[in-house]
């Protein structure tokens, strides 16, 4: 997968564009959310607003699906499987 980087210049945050399987645009980008650290994730308009306790708990799935090829069952993200 290839990733093109780019800069919000007025905004001084960045972002990477990619393709998904399906070849359909997508990004993910830094936010300017005043509140938290948080990133934009998605296709096209249609993106997510994820903080890092989102994201901590999104990683375990990612992890799983990425060992795996499949989602966990909900006791191997708890920890018992």
């Amino acid at each position: 997968m290839k990733m093109k980087r780019y800069e919000l210049a007025d905004r001084g945050f960045y972002g990477y564009e990619f393709k998904d399987i399906y070849g359909e645009e997508c990004s993910i980008q830094e936010s300017s959310l005043a509140t938290s650290d948080a990133l934009w994730l998605g296709a096209g308009e249609n993106r997510m607003h994820i903080d890092k306790p989102l994201a901590k708990k999104l990683i375990k799935f990612l992890r799983y699906f990425y060992r795996t090829g499949k989602l966990p069952a909900k006791e191997a993200i708890n920890g018992k499987g």
